[in-house]
């Protein structure tokens, strides 16, 4: 089976659902919009910009500083990674089956079930379905977080030991970490038949191969690029003004931006990976694939 996809179709769905459902992702995002803006804030204290006049050839512009502002930040970081999480399988579960789950989906209880006392608790939260979704989910997309933090750190000392080897020898390894990175973008993808409980074996086994990454790739660019684009125009815009009232106000203003600017454009994409995930899954079912 051909795992693809139609991509200006799914990044078309993914917008459109964005916007018809805006208030309702805009108000699940608050408190991610918070914890996002008090990263971002607290962690530009911790960075420092260098001289520019005394920088050297490929030298970063900026220090990144120690300290308490850097330690709160990657906590608020981690926070903020957890909460997303949560609303990407929100997102993925309001699309997929039309549930608009709780706020507190982890303290849910059937109703049937309420005053009455359990004679039994064991395994009762993971039998639920909808919290097995989101534990499962959450979990996922954290791990793999975790995992690329972990791959990065590895290539980087690869490609340090690889030095003395010629320029040959680094860009073949160059080319197959870029290679094994494309390939692992269906690992950021697989949340989404979690939370449905859909079987992420029969799933990953109905993506096999190199396609389907790279229309997800394609489906990155399509999705991100015009945001990007815009994003850049706003940001010049509003940089502009906001210093005009002094470095604190634009400090507050800009983080504000983007944390925003983050948490819906990368909300757009789960959408849009939603609808592409899913023409997936349904085409395997017709095809008896599954």
């Amino acid at each position: 089976m051909m795992a693809d996809f139609d991509i200006l179709d799914a990044t078309k769905k993914g917008y459109k659902e964005y916007w018809d459902n805006k208030d309702l992702y805009l108000r699940r995002s608050i408190l991610v919009l918070f914890v996002h803006w008090a990263c971002f804030y607290i962690g530009s204290f911790a960075i420092k910009l260098k001289d520019m006049s005394t920088l050297q050839e490929n030298e970063i512009p900026y220090e990144i500083i120690a300290g308490p502002h850097l330690y709160v930040a990657l906590i608020l970081f981690i926070v903020g990674l957890l909460l997303f999480s949560k609303l990407y399988i929100f997102q993925a579960r309001h699309i997929l089956t039309g549930e608009v789950d709780p706020i507190f989906v982890f303290s849910k209880k059937d109703p049937e079930q309420k005053g009455e006392k359990d004679k039994d608790d064991k395994g009762t939260f993971l039998s639920d379905p909808v919290k097995r979704a989101y534990v499962i989910g959450i979990v996922l997309i954290v791990g793999l977080y975790m995992l690329r933090q972990l791959l990065g750190e590895v290539s980087g000392f690869i490609s340090l030991s690889l030095k003395g080897f010629g320029q040959g020898v680094m860009l073949a390894f160059a080319l197959i970490y870029g290679a094994l990175m494309i390939w692992m973008l269906r690992l950021g993808v697989a949340h989404i038949p979690a939370a449905i409980n859909y079987p992420l074996k029969e799933f990953m086994l109905n993506v096999k191969g190199f396609r389907f990454s790279v229309f997800l790739l394609g489906l990155i660019i399509t999705t991100l690029l015009p945001l990007c684009f815009a994003l850049l125009i706003s940001v010049s815009i509003l940089a502009q003004i906001a210093f005009l009232f002094g470095d604190a106000v634009a400090t507050i203003v800009l983080t504000g931006f983007l944390s925003f600017s983050y948490v819906v454009a990368f909300s757009i994409l789960n959408g849009a990976s939603v609808f592409a995930v899913d023409e997936v899954m349904r085409e395997a079912g017709e095809n008896g694939d599954s």
